[in-house]
């Protein structure tokens, strides 16, 4: 269906070079026109990519083809991929040449040849659709079992492709819609009319090109890694909770106003140099409440222990000469093993975020006790 609608866009753009005066302003506006409704057709078209093929077999079914899978898996790594890349970078270029910098390119030209570059980014698209619908078929965790000679098409795997291939879909559907909107209402020389459009497309162009690159390099990852990046996640988790609490921890509760500095206040002292500050507080625990002191220790310590577990665990497994990951470990076995590290970072979260999570009353609670 691809191939006879890109056939049918070059058919159409053949018939306006027919028509003579290759540059006049009514066949110019026909092309935006045209430009335009492409845009939104191949926008609206795969906007959904995660609705899969038509008339898809039954999931289950599908997952078990491994080998259909892995030449799909194969094919999205070496052609589908980098090619849409070349075409999106190609369109953003098509789009933003100025006709009267470069005299080869004609507003005529450069519109064909937006045609024909979208003709071509759908079939491209529609390949990718049909291969990520096969090997990330639409299954519940449960559904899947022993899938632990699946290699790299096990279910742990082929979900998290999807999800990268659903981001690069996302940020390709919102640059066809900021495009198609520039044509309908600038013409092809929105650039030159607003600047700061260019500006726009270009940055959209990138995160475009960059969710591809890492759909790409997601490809060539094991299991190995995709756990690593897991203990990655989680110790910036651990980090950032380390660091929330400790921003609590220091804060100063309110002092009632002392008979005696207000006394120095109107002698001309100030009496705020004799308050501890946060951090001679925490160098100096004897000086804070009994249960804020005792409570101070055990959080820090138990987060930084977490932290120290998960580190240790990605310090041995990138030590490929002594540590080499079970290669037969089904989707379920290698998600227990992923949630075991996360579980840490997500109770230390929720152990801190209980205790700061009405500063006010939680701090005069303490303080008061």
């Amino acid at each position: 269906m691809a191939n006879s609608h890109e056939h049918a866009i070059s058919s159409l753009i053949d018939s306006f070079s027919s028509l003579g005066a290759d540059d006049c302003p009514q066949q110019i506006r026909h092309l935006e026109v045209l430009v335009a409704e492409e845009l939104g057709r191949v926008y609206d078209r795969y906007l959904a990519l995660w609705h899969g093929i038509v008339s898809p077999a039954d999931p289950l079914v599908i997952f078990k083809q491994v080998d259909i899978r892995k030449q799909l898996l194969d094919q999205l790594h070496s052609k589908r991929l980098s090619s849409l890349r070349r075409q999106v970078d190609s369109l953003t270029k098509a789009l933003l040449a100025r006709s009267a910098l470069r005299k080869k390119i004609t507003p005529v030209s450069k519109l064909k040849l937006v045609l024909k570059i979208l003709a071509k980014l759908e079939l491209t698209m529609g390949k990718i659709k049909f291969a990520i619908a096969c090997i990330s078929p639409d299954l519940k965790p449960a559904e899947v079992r022993d899938d632990q000679y699946f290699e790299n098409l096990k279910w742990f795997i082929s979900r998290r492709l999807a999800i990268r291939i659903y981001a690069v879909n996302k940020h390709l559907c919102a640059l066809l819609a900021t495009y198609r909107r520039l044509m309908e209402q600038f013409g092809h020389l929105f650039a030159h009319h607003e600047p700061q459009k260019t500006i726009d497309v270009i940055t959209l162009t990138e995160t475009c090109l960059d969710s591809i690159d890492e759909a790409l390099a997601f490809t060539n990852k094991s299991e190995l890694n995709l756990l690593q990046d897991e203990w990655r996640l989680t110790i910036d988790s651990l980090n950032e909770t380390l660091a929330s609490f400790v921003k609590f921890d220091n804060w100063t509760p309110p002092r009632s106003p002392d008979p005696a500095d207000t006394a120095r206040r109107s002698m001309g002292e100030d009496p705020r140099e004799d308050e501890p500050t946060p951090e001679s507080l925490l160098g100096q625990p004897h000086l804070l409440h009994p249960a804020m002191s005792h409570c101070r220790i055990s959080v820090i310590a138990a987060v930084k222990l977490s932290r120290l577990f998960v580190a240790q665990l990605l310090k041995i497994s990138q030590d490929t000469e002594n540590f080499q990951m079970v290669p037969d470990l089904s989707t379920r076995e290698l998600e227990k093993f992923r949630t075991m590290t996360s579980t840490i970072a997500t109770s230390m979260k929720n152990v801190v975020s209980n205790l700061s999570e009405e500063p006010d009353e939680a701090r005069d609670g303490i303080w008061k006790q």
